[in-house]
């Protein structure tokens, strides 16, 4: 298997590469800027959703933990007994 070098090549074949080349190339830098600024600012924009959602969740989990149950004292025996009752009745 043989590998083709450009000096292999006619000079009017490579001059004809080189100025296609050329003239596809203008504005590359330009427009190379202009893809990574917004590329940047896309990563921002990700960069802050995450955290926001990060926040909320978190927000959510110490919240859902915050208000889990919890008991205040014992209640005597009759007036137990009554809570009971009046929760069957509001079913």
């Amino acid at each position: 298997m043989s590998t083709l070098n450009i000096t292999d090549l006619p000079s009017d074949l490579v001059a004809d590469a080189l100025a296609l080349a050329d003239a596809h190339s203008e504005g590359f830098e330009k427009r190379c800027r202009r893809w990574r600024r917004r590329a940047n600012v896309r990563r921002g924009v990700d960069m802050v959703l995450l955290a926001m959602a990060i926040l909320f969740l978190a927000g959510s989990a110490i919240a859902a933990l915050a208000q889990g149950p919890y008991a205040i004292g014992a209640l005597p025996t009759a007036e137990a007994a009554e809570n009971v009752s009046q929760m069957l009745i509001n079913q």
